[in-house]
């Protein structure tokens, strides 16, 4: 007896990727009627109405006005008819056997939250090695809510496109904050630990995760995008550590400080400037970075001689 899932894909100007992604739930190794898909349109202007025209008899395609990534998938996992609920992004895929693993472990433990390892994209690179293999993270896997909580508080381990998440999780702990534009993903993930829910894993690599692509959100770095991850570590301050909190404030007001001499805003630049100067963990971790770069560069010049 196979769990009916439901698989939410929010979109937003992504025709390029969504075909793959709808492709990679359709090619799963899973009985095709205990699956649906939702897929939710959040005011694309490209191709993508174009692009999911095919699969009309496979999907339920809902379209809105532009609100974000949150409401995107709130709105997905309010629609969804089943108890199982699994996220993807328009931009990553599944390798076939996601679901039969998720669901797998998730019936066979009582899991309330699974993931799977996955193979990092970088630029259509793809990394031969999967994820949490390469890192030796797969016994964080094997810890309790709160030490999962302490690891993922200082070093961004899970994506919501390899996660299959019980309804009662969000029950409990709520949907994706919509006042959320980035990191939208990690505050759910620590609501969820915070709360004890522990995340399992299938060790099995079961997806592809575009960590960056032209035009994502993981490859841009702006003001809007500094803050909300501020804000959502903010609210684990004493938990944190100097090095997360201050590097987190430090790129903060780095990029505040890049952008308002750009608007010409030199007031704000100087409240920016200030503050990088009383920061001296970020400034010195820059200027290492700084360093090793520019050693490389000379010794790659020394080769070429």
């Amino acid at each position: 007896m196979h769990p009916k899932i439901s698989v939410v894909i929010p979109t937003y100007q992504c025709a390029t990727y969504v075909r793959q992604a709808v492709e990679s739930v359709i090619a799963q190794r899973y009985p095709k009627e205990c699956v649906e898909v939702i897929i939710i349109d959040d005011g694309s202007t490209d191709d993508t109405f174009d692009v999911l025209k095919p699969y009309a008899k496979q999907i339920r395609y809902i379209h809105q006005s532009n609100r974000g990534l949150s409401a995107a998938r709130n709105v997905g996992i309010n629609a969804a008819q089943t108890d199982l609920i699994a996220l993807l992004d328009a931009d990553d895929y599944w390798l076939p056997d996601f679901l039969s693993d998720a669901s797998d472990l998730m019936g066979r433990e009582g899991e309330h939250l699974v993931t799977c390892d996955w193979f990092e994209s970088v630029n259509e690179e793809l990394a031969e090695v999967p994820f949490y293999r390469k890192r030796h993270l797969e016994r964080v896997f094997e810890r309790s809510a709160t030490a999962q909580l302490n690891v993922g508080l200082e070093a961004n381990i899970l994506v919501a496109s390899m996660m299959m998440v019980h309804r009662a999780v969000f029950s409990d702990v709520g949907l994706f904050d919509e006042t959320l534009h980035f990191c939208e993903d990690l505050d759910f993930f620590y609501r969820c630990m915070s709360a004890n829910y522990r995340v399992a894993l299938v060790p099995r690599p079961n997806g592809v995760y575009r960590r960056f692509r032209p035009g994502g959100l993981t490859a841009r770095i702006d003001l809007e995008k500094a803050r909300d991850r501020v804000r959502v570590l903010s609210r684990y301050r004493n938990r944190l550590s100097k090095r997360r909190w201050y590097n987190a404030v430090g790129v903060m007001d780095d990029v505040g400080f890049r952008e308002a001499l750009i608007k010409g805003s030199y007031g704000a630049a100087a409240r920016h400037a200030v503050s990088l100067l009383f920061n001296p963990l970020y400034t010195r971790a820059v200027l290492s970075r700084a360093g090793n770069r520019l050693a490389g560069l000379v010794k790659k010049a020394q080769n070429t001689r």
